[in-house]
């Protein structure tokens, strides 16, 4: 195995000890580690360009909802929609008992949870 510089690999982020291994003193491997916190956030150079990100979530949601007639008001009218046709359906023409909850709160709640769960696996 050949020998790396000490330097080797600090412009990526990553520190490189050569360490010996037992039995020959020659012979050596690399533990690369990174250099900082495995959660480094940046949180200076993210407040630095809020307005790139601003601008990128904007672009995202024109791009989103252009075609549309209401626009991102489907954001809100989508889940408010599915949850008050659950509440007509299993709420009042089946019975079902929510367990004293508001029946639209249970339902907007579990339809939001399921969105949730069926975006991200979806997008996987």
């Amino acid at each position: 195995m050949r020998k790396l510089p000490a330097d080797a690999g600090r412009e990526w982020g990553y520190k490189m000890k050569p360490q010996i291994t037992k039995g020959t003193a020659n012979s050596y491997y690399v533990c690369i580690e990174p250099a900082k916190g495995s959660f480094d956030l940046k949180l200076k150079e993210t407040w630095r360009y809020r307005d790139l990100i601003w601008l990128f979530a904007r672009k995202s949601l024109v791009r989103r909802y252009k075609q549309t007639v209401l626009g991102p008001a489907w954001l809100v009218l989508a889940p408010l929609l599915t949850s008050i046709m659950h509440t007509i359906v299993f709420g009042t023409v089946a019975g079902m008992d929510t367990a004293g909850l508001p029946k639209i709160l249970f339902y907007l709640t579990g339809n939001g949870l399921w969105a949730f769960f069926s975006n991200v696996f979806s997008r996987c």
